[in-house]
């Protein structure tokens, strides 16, 4: 990346920061809190004044700018996000909940793909055009839940949010969902399912999920105890999903070959151009025969305590995995592999906050001649928790006033010697107001997982009511 372009990038961000509007006043949370407006049925106990229809949400915008450093320019990209939470409780066994969200995108909308990779990677790319990541907007229902109260008894069904695991920026255990480890409080989506949890005596509950698909054999389901020993909360849980993964390297492979006699030269005639658009909608339609299954076994638990006013965490387990058909170029994703996360946290006196986390992921790349075209593109659209087998995630934070919080985080890849530095700044302006001012510094070798990636960083001001 070129220092002087990196440069400036960096102090377009901060004029961006400059230009928005602050005020003092009230308290916010640590960095990185980014606690989402709750669905009135996320809440268990009830008073009387949920039984009429609460109406609450958030509206939030965030401008983004990156340095593309395969084009040597910035991009902008302004993301406006609305969500509004409907939800009530007409009876004390009944509640439900409502979430709409609505995205609006401006700015560059589109990015190649191929301009993150490795330039040797890239130039293997029979068809760039394939690759290109298009944002569009979208209004879409995040949560639609009805939850029945009964004594010792919940029964939570239609589309929420469940998650499993002890980790901050990675949850190995969680198979229905997936953080991102450069914002991994921000909100995820609810997931099609019905929960059953079973109320036992010494803070004992059994839970049961079924994930719907389009038949039982792609039903995903969840088994799952947690209770506290000896103070330490712990849970045990067995979890069957199918993951799909897309293999970008035979679609690639298969649109070369088809399109290898095919691209017109100047002058283009009719019957050539006709030609050529017909094998590209044939390698349009054809997407869909790349999408490899793999059916997922996994047994596993987790542990979270307090040891000498260190909190402790802990989760894991192993995944059996078997394909279902072909497997094509994504042979590392055949493998059973162990999974687990590490970590503690710690409040000093003087409130300085440290924390971190070692995640391992059997399946990931071991080194840098390791990862592939399909490593790069599968963690891009979320399809894997880490690239590499070895990840260690770690942050401080501190208030600097009481109102804001400044932190550190950290991504190091310990088997590629990449690292991501994440420096962030949440500041409160009224109560119900947030302000964040986050940057990303990649540090890598091209041929790491860092790849082409360059400076980035956003301003998000998000307004609850």
């Amino acid at each position: 990346m070129k220092l002087r372009t990196a440069i400036k990038t960096f102090f377009l961000i901060l004029l961006i920061a400059a230009a928005l509007p602050v005020a003092a006043e009230d308290e916010i949370p640590m960095p990185g809190d980014e606690t989402t407006v709750p669905l009135p049925g996320d809440e268990e106990k009830k008073t009387s004044l949920a039984k009429t229809i609460n109406i609450q949400g958030y509206v939030e915008n965030t401008t983004t700018v990156e340095y593309l450093e395969a084009t040597d320019e910035e991009s902008i990209l302004n993301t406006t996000r609305a969500r509004i939470n409907l939800g009530g409780k007409p009876s004390k066994h009944i509640d439900y909940g409502i979430g709409l969200v609505g995205i609006l995108y401006g700015g560059k909308t589109d990015y190649e793909l191929t301009g993150y990779l490795p330039v040797a990677d890239a130039a293997a790319v029979n068809v760039q055009e394939l690759f290109i990541y298009e944002l569009k907007n979208d209004l879409f229902i995040q949560e639609a839940f009805v939850t029945l109260y009964l004594p010792h008894l919940r029964i939570r069904a239609g589309r929420h949010k469940f998650y499993t695991g002890t980790g901050y920026a990675y949850n190995p255990t969680d198979l229905f969902n997936r953080k991102n480890p450069l914002d991994p409080t921000y909100e995820t989506n609810g997931i099609d399912a019905i929960l059953v949890a079973l109320e036992l005596p010494k803070n004992t509950e059994i839970q049961g999920l079924i994930h719907f698909s389009d038949n039982f054999s792609k039903t995903g389901y969840l088994g799952r105890v947690k209770t506290t020993l000896f103070g330490w909360d712990v849970a045990a849980q067995y979890t069957h999903v199918i993951k799909q993964r897309f293999d970008y390297e035979a679609y690639d492979a298969f649109a070369g070959a088809t399109l290898a006699a095919l691209v017109p030269t100047p002058p283009v005639t009719p019957a050539e151009y006709a030609a050529y658009a017909n094998a590209m909608l044939l390698i349009g339609e054809s997407a869909s025969q790349y999408n490899r299954s793999f059916r997922w076994h996994f047994a596993g638990g987790e542990v979270t305590g307090e040891l000498f006013g260190v909190n402790l965490k802990a989760e894991g387990g192993y995944a059996w995995v078997s394909p279902s058909g072909s497997i094509g170029s994504l042979s590392s994703a055949a493998k059973s592999h162990e999974r687990f996360l590490t970590g503690f946290d710690y409040t000093f006196s003087f409130q300085l906050y440290v924390m971190a986390e070692y995640l391992r992921i059997g399946q990931g790349a071991s080194g840098t001649e390791d990862i592939s075209i399909n490593d790069r593109f599968g963690n891009f659209s979320g399809e894997t928790l880490a690239i590499t087998r070895d990840t260690l995630f770690s942050g401080i934070s501190y208030p600097a006033t009481d109102l804001m919080d400044g932190a550190l985080y950290c991504i190091a890849g310990l088997n590629d010697r990449s690292v991501i530095l994440n420096p962030r700044i949440d500041w409160s302006i009224f109560s119900a107001v947030k302000l964040v001012f986050s940057v990303y510094v990649p540090i890598g070798t091209e041929k790491s997982q860092a790849g082409r990636s360059g400076v980035s960083g956003f301003i998000r001001l998000k307004v609850n009511f």
